[in-house]
């Protein structure tokens, strides 16, 4: 099977702990998957920075998402997936066309977060890219368990990031997995968890995060405001 084309969808898999076989627990995902969707469209030159802030951009023929292209490059020949084949992507462009006026990256990465989430997990579950099981706790609170339907797969996808984040010079690397592997860092998903780990690669993701663009130090100063927020909640 190969992977959902999509940013968002690839960190989606991404958050799966395959030696448990169950989704992390990643408090900050819905977080990292708006930054997803911010960074899949900006590289493919439908949003752009301006002063910190995110201007929409007119569609035009030639700009699609991709794989190995650069922000606001054209699209590889024959390359036919637009940003609204992804159902993230698609909500977060609407969401700023009809603004009223253009606002911060960290704005947009923390809005609706609650829900990407779900978005993003229903449109793997379309595809038969996962296998949602719904229940209820005591016959009364809903809950949902998440298996990936190909191991090898998502295992390839956490083999190329693990590539990019040791592999060679960070200028040449994928985009695609460069900006995953910068994405998991900022969002504190799965073994980037670990502020030991994220600490440890701290120079190469510097090199990688403007490979994304300016979504990753937005999710990571929204991921930051939160547990803020939280250690004040609890210490109250």
């Amino acid at each position: 099977m190969q992977p959902p084309p999509s940013l968002p969808a690839q960190l989606y898999l991404l958050a799966y702990d395959l030696e448990r076989d169950r989704m992390y627990r990643s408090p900050h995902l819905g977080r990292a998957l708006r930054a997803a969707a911010a960074t899949e469209l900006y590289r493919a030159g439908l949003l752009t920075d301006e002063n910190g802030r995110v201007k929409p951009v007119a569609p035009r023929a030639e700009h699609r998402p991709h794989a190995e292209g650069r922000p606001g490059q054209p699209a590889a020949p024959g390359q036919r997936r637009t940003p609204t084949a992804d159902e993230l992507c698609a909500q977060l462009i609407g969401e700023v066309g009809a603004s009223s006026r253009h606002r911060s990256w960290k704005h947009w990465v923390n809005k609706n977060q609650r829900t990407a989430g779900r978005v993003v997990r229903d449109q793997l579950e379309a595809g038969r890219w996962i296998r949602v099981e719904r229940r209820r706790i005591l016959g009364m609170i809903p809950a949902t368990s998440v298996t990936v339907r190909d191991r090898a797969m998502v295992r390839r996808l956490h083999r190329e990031v693990k590539q990019v984040l040791h592999g060679g010079p960070a200028g040449r690397a994928d985009p695609g997995p460069a900006s995953l592997a910068a994405l998991l860092a900022a969002g504190q998903i799965g073994a980037m968890k670990s502020g030991r780990a994220r600490r440890a690669l701290k120079g190469r993701l510097a090199l990688l995060e403007p490979v994304a663009g300016p979504a990753v130090p937005a999710l990571r100063a929204a991921v930051r405001e939160a547990q803020t927020a939280e250690s004040a909640g609890a210490a109250g």
